[in-house]
């Protein structure tokens, strides 16, 4: 039996089912491409960003980052336990659905819906999402600056996959979700924060609007 005969007795088995085989192949065949574009991601570092509901603190109040644009201004921590104004050098947009997971907290405080390689902020340094455990301690930021802990109770795989969202901040390259301190970067952070604030000073001097600041990259 050659292949085209053996599709169309698979096609009418279905039918016989009861089942739309098209309907039921095109199902199939956009999870496997969902699959294959999330190990892609994977492999190039491309998986560290956020649900576009996910809230951002901004010097206008907490805004959705798929509202946040280039030039817009948030809210940084830095190692001063400071709240500083950066702006926003870069909106990183993947079309492509990523897969989503929920970080939740033991307390009930509200989960964060973002994908396993973005970095967080935790009272043992910088850790990516999928190295979260049960019990881990993040401090969350308050808009005047009161901080407070927060334990991990686990990171909850979602159903399905979503379009998803990250920020390229100057200074320190980190901003706020919903209270937790997350760095823009997960992979070569150190060398991709200096070369976005190289790129911001050069900026800040073509346009004759330089002015020092102080930055802590860890």
């Amino acid at each position: 039996m050659d292949s085209e005969e053996a599709n169309r007795k698979l096609a009418e088995s279905r039918l016989n089912m009861g089942k739309d085989p098209g309907g039921a192949y095109a199902d199939l065949n956009q999870k496997y491409e969902n699959q294959q574009q999330e190990r892609q991601r994977q492999k190039s570092g491309q998986t560290d960003c956020f649900a576009g509901d996910t809230k951002v603190l901004t010097n206008q109040g907490w805004t959705q980052i798929i509202d946040i644009r280039v030039g817009q201004t948030v809210t940084s921590y830095n190692n001063s336990g400071r709240l500083i104004e950066r702006e926003v050098m870069r909106r990183k947009v993947h079309s492509s659905p990523s897969k989503i997971w929920k970080l939740e907290f033991s307390d009930g405080t509200e989960g964060i819906r973002v994908t396993l390689g973005h970095s967080f902020l935790t009272e043992r340094g910088w850790l990516k999402v999928s190295n979260l455990k049960k019990g881990e301690l993040i401090p969350f930021v308050a808009k005047n600056g009161q901080i407070s802990l927060h334990s991990v109770e686990g990171v909850v795989e979602s159903e399905g996959y979503e379009k998803t969202f990250n920020l390229v901040t100057a200074g320190e390259c980190n901003f706020i979700v919903r209270g937790a301190v997350v760095h823009n970067f997960t992979y070569l952070r150190t060398l991709r924060s200096l070369i976005v604030n190289v790129a911001y000073l050069l900026r800040l001097i073509s346009a004759k609007a330089y002015k020092p600041f102080n930055i802590s990259i860890s």
